[in-house]
């Protein structure tokens, strides 16, 4: 009978070294994980664009992926911090969102402003959120 042991394999992929990532919310200040699971990177995948009708979807699906990059211990704390923000200023979850998986995995969500290919700027964009970013940390 064949067998294959992930966590034998796995053993032998390290996990990415990078800059400790921290973000606050109020007075809380919150260290994110090195980096997301295989389930909640692929359920951060599925999760719907943000749309007019699928904003809350979205917005659940984010809070839900920046919660699971935090350490057990820290879930509680991030939920309650969540429920000061109104509810009318949930994009700050969406911009959290795409700022934290910019940082763990070092590739931007968006696309640059402007494109040196000469590509043409008339047409539909690939931007997946249009909810503007913020750099603080």
């Amino acid at each position: 009978m064949a067998h294959f042991d992930a966590d034998a394999a796995l053993r032998g992929y390290p996990l990415a070294r990078r800059e400790t990532v921290t973000f606050t919310i109020g007075d809380e200040k919150f260290v994110a994980l090195p980096e997301p699971s295989l389930g909640d990177a692929l359920d951060l995948h599925d999760a719907p664009e943000i749309t007019p009708t699928t904003n809350g979807e979205a917005v659940f699906a984010l809070a839900h992926f920046i919660e699971r990059m935090l350490p057990d211990e820290d879930r509680p704390r991030f939920r309650t911090a969540l429920r000061a923000i109104p509810a009318t200023q949930g994009g700050i979850v969406v911009e959290l969102g795409d700022w934290l998986v910019e940082q763990i995995t070092g590739n931007p969500t968006k696309p640059p402003g402007s494109s040196a290919s000469g590509r043409s700027t008339t047409g539909p964009t690939s931007k997946k959120r249009t909810a503007g970013k913020s750099r603080s940390s």
